[in-house]
């Protein structure tokens, strides 16, 4: 790798940044997907949306 770069710097930098670039096209749409698939779930360490007591009311 080091090798390449001394050889040729800019074909290594080029390449080296369409990677980067192709990497973080899928990062962001990876968070996207996972942003859209968390909505409107609930968390399940915090219970139902009503309330964290989902109990009946006593009388």
């Amino acid at each position: 790798m080091i090798l390449r770069f001394m050889r040729n710097p800019l074909e290594y930098l080029e390449e080296y940044f369409k990677r980067e670039k192709a990497e973080s096209l899928i990062s962001s749409k990876e968070d996207r997907v996972n942003h859209k698939q968390g909505q409107g779930r609930e968390d399940p360490l915090e219970g139902p949306s009503e309330g964290r007591d989902s109990r009946p009311p006593v009388v």
